[in-house]
């Protein structure tokens, strides 16, 4: 407990008594017990108070006794990574029938051509050519063969239909599993952190650096990926003007010169 300390550490006996804030079930808002000092509720706060500036406008804050931040935390081997992502979209069942239906159609246009358009004539290699490529270009609408016969236009109009429902569908699929993967999600301990991480659920986890500091300490498997992102400190809060604000602070600065604060952290 780091306020024991540095009450010990006043020039003067300050009586004490220690009042829990909220039901122990779900984090409490630090913004109301800001405000509860304020209006008088509580003479001081005590905890993991972040000092920001809406709330330093309504109150005095000490000289911060630990250093914070927001830092990212992620496995040290990132998991669900591959270069073959592009393919998640669709099954491997689902890419074969896809392909199947690439040559199928080529083959069919291909019959009701070959007797009637000079484009699909020749020798047998480039008339398999010709297949492969009016097949796969049609994918990208780029197919510069032109059919003649009625039947050819029908079933080539059928397929950019649904060659257009196809890339549709795999580019909404595949937007949404890499957004899916950005999603923010609340966990509500270390054991939650470190479950979702191995398991994927999530790719990182964010959270101020003291409470990751204690969550690998326990967990090695996991480090802070680059640096941190916002500063801020930690700090006791008190009534404005309050003269336990400024002995306090110089209480906590005791502690920091001599060593003693660091071997509490």
């Amino acid at each position: 407990m780091y306020s024991l300390p540095a009450i010990k550490l006043l020039p003067y006996a300050v009586p004490y008594k220690f009042i829990l804030f909220g039901d122990g079930k779900k984090n409490p808002s630090y913004s109301e017990l800001v405000n509860m000092i304020t209006s008088n509720v509580f003479d001081a706060a005590v905890g993991d108070i972040a000092i920001v500036t809406n709330r330093t406008k309504i109150v005095d804050f000490t000289q911060p006794y630990i250093e914070s931040g927001l830092v990212i935390v992620a496995p040290i081997r990132k998991l669900n990574s591959s270069a073959w992502a592009f393919l998640w979209p669709f099954t491997p069942f689902m890419w074969g029938v896809t392909a199947a239906f690439f040559l199928i159609v080529g083959a069919v246009v291909w019959i009701l051509e070959h007797r009637i358009n000079d484009e699909f004539r020749g020798p047998p290699k480039k008339q398999f050519v010709t297949i492969l490529w009016f097949s796969f270009s049609t994918m990208f609408f780029s197919h510069r063969e032109n059919t003649v016969s009625v039947l050819g236009r029908m079933v080539l109009v059928i397929w950019l239909f649904v060659v257009l429902i196809i890339s549709s569908s795999y580019t909404a699929s595949l937007t949404s599993i890499l957004t899916e993967q950005q999603l923010l999600i609340a966990l509500g301990s270390p054991e939650k952190y470190a479950d979702a991480l191995e398991k994927g659920t999530v790719a990182a986890v964010i959270d101020e650096q003291p409470y990751v500091d204690l969550f690998l300490s326990k967990y090695c498997k996991f480090s802070i990926v680059g640096q941190e992102f916002t500063k801020n400190g930690w700090g006791f809060a008190f009534p404005r003007d309050s003269p336990l604000a400024v002995d306090m602070t110089t209480a906590i600065l005791t502690l920091s010169e001599n060593g003693d604060l660091q071997k509490i952290h």
